[in-house]
């Protein structure tokens, strides 16, 4: 929208901010995404259990991410996970401690953006989708 502008910005314009934002970013894509299909894809216990440790592991490492990010001046935001999908297949719940706290916080003000809730995708749909591949 021309002449609105705002002091949030989707990547940081200070260098270093922008590489710990991308640190933050690896993690999800490198390690908590993968998880999430190995949750799903895990047909025994033992599998699924083994999965979502190393999810939850992911989610404490992208948490302290987000605290070194968000102790920087001006920091915000990065990309949004489908915990719901894990919560409505495998029971995955992220545990509510210190470890896991800025992630949580995160995850919490990012539904409530205005800009996600206008174009949040509908769950039921994401179930759905997510199905084909549940063990």
């Amino acid at each position: 929208m021309l002449g609105l502008t705002s002091s949030i910005h989707l990547i940081p314009e200070d260098p270093a901010q922008r590489t710990r934002l991308y640190d933050f970013i690896n993690i999800v894509d490198s390690r908590f995404r993968p998880s999430v299909y190995k949750i799903l894809m895990a047909s025994d216990p033992d599998a699924q259990k083994a999965s979502i440790d190393l999810a939850l592991s992911a989610v404490r490492e992208a948490s302290k991410a987000l605290e070194d990010q968000w102790a920087l001046p001006g920091s915000n935001g990065g990309p949004f996970c489908v915990l719901g999908v894990l919560r409505h297949y495998r029971g995955v719940e992220i545990p509510d401690t210190q470890a896991y706290a800025a992630f949580i916080r995160w995850c919490s003000a990012f539904k409530s953006d205005p800009l996600f809730t206008e174009f949040e995708p509908d769950f039921e749909e994401q179930i759905v989708a997510f199905k084909k591949i549940v063990a």
